[in-house]
């Protein structure tokens, strides 16, 4: 995860690549004015950092924690899950229906896949401490990796604009 500047830039580079940047060319430019895309912009913004705090400050330490005994409770960590889980599941609703320029589109699209891919890892984490067998849990948690690095990637791809 990265910070929303970031993701700015890959809107940017989206609208420049589909040749939608002076707004003149673009049959939708009316679409693409400098005041949709801010106003998109800001309503993305505010979902993105919270996306980064569930996955850095809450899921990657979730999973080491749950790595190694002594860390947070099994039943904290699912708890924490389920908040997870219902906090991306409205921001996911929230970006759904926001209307993107079109030309900001594509990337608002891999942002959806990249959510899904958190949503997926927040309750792969917390199947895994809801589980009491420690390889059962250890091969969970392995997943939960994996698919986390994977919404992180997608994140990635969109913030630099390629699909």
């Amino acid at each position: 995860m990265r910070t929303t500047a970031g993701v700015i830039v890959a809107l940017a580079l989206v609208a420049t690549a589909s040749g939608c940047s002076d707004g003149s060319s673009s049959p939708v430019a009316s679409s693409s004015s400098p005041s949709a895309s801010a106003g998109y912009q800001q309503q993305v913004d505010a979902l993105i950092q919270d996306w980064g705090s569930i996955a850095v400050q809450g899921m990657r330490p979730a999973i080491a924690d749950l790595a190694h005994p002594g860390g947070v409770p099994r039943a904290g960590i699912a708890t924490e899950a389920k908040a997870w889980t219902a906090a991306l599941s409205q921001d996911r609703d929230r970006l759904q229906h926001v209307v993107a320029p079109s030309s900001y589109e594509p990337t608002r699209q891999l942002l959806i896949r990249s959510l899904n891919g958190y949503l997926r890892a927040a309750a792969i984490v917390r199947s895994a401490a809801q589980q009491p067998d420690a390889g059962r849990r250890r091969a969970a948690l392995e997943r939960a990796a994996r698919v986390l690095t994977a919404a992180d990637q997608t994140f990635d791809r969109a913030r630099s604009g390629s699909n």
